[in-house]
C-alpha cells in the first residue's frame, strides 16, 4: 500500500513540474479564410512577439507553416500590439503578451488539407525564463 502511495504522490509531483505554462491551439477559419493560432498563458508568464531583436536576450516567437497543395498563404502571421516594457533581465526593451495572445495568417484554400505548423517561442517571467520551445499544431482545412 505504500508502494502505491508513493508512486501516485511521485506521479503526481512530476505532473505538476513538467506541465508547461502556455497551451497553443490553432482553428481554420472558413468565413474569414485564416488561421488562427491562440496562445492561453498562465498568470505570471509571457511569450514574446516575433518582431523583437533577437540580439536583446528572448527568442522572437516564430511561425513555419509547411508548404502544401491545397492552399496557399497570403502574407506572414499577423499578431496584435504587444506590451513593450524594459526588462532588467535582458537590459532591453522588450515586446510581449500575457494572458491570451492570438496570431493570425490568412490563407487561400483550394482543397481539403491537413496543415502542420511549427510555433517556436520562450516564456518568461519575473524571475526565469524557460529554454526556448518548439510546438507543432495540426489544421484541417476546407474549401
Amino acid at each position: 500500500m505504500r508502494a502505491l502511495i508513493f508512486s501516485l504522490v511521485i506521479f503526481s509531483f512530476h505532473s505538476l513540474v513538467a506541465q508547461e505554462p502556455i497551451v497553443w491551439s490553432a482553428t481554420y477559419q472558413q468565413a474569414n479564410k485564416k488561421i488562427v493560432f491562440n496562445a492561453a498563458i498562465e498568470n505570471g508568464w509571457h511569450v514574446y512577439s516575433q518582431f523583437i531583436d533577437p540580439s536583446a536576450g528572448p527568442v522572437p516567437t516564430s511561425f513555419v507553416i509547411d508548404s502544401g497543395k491545397g492552399f496557399s498563404l497570403t502574407g506572414g502571421v499577423v499578431e496584435p500590439k504587444p506590451i513593450v516594457a524594459f526588462d532588467e533581465s535582458f537590459e532591453a526593451e522588450v515586446a510581449f503578451f500575457e494572458k491570451n495572445v492570438s496570431f493570425e495568417q490568412k490563407i487561400n484554400v483550394f482543397d481539403s488539407s491537413v496543415i502542420k505548423a511549427r510555433v517556436t517561442y520562450m516564456l518568461c517571467n519575473n524571475e526565469t525564463c524557460l529554454p526556448p520551445t518548439e510546438t507543432i499544431l495540426t489544421i484541417n482545412i476546407y474549401p
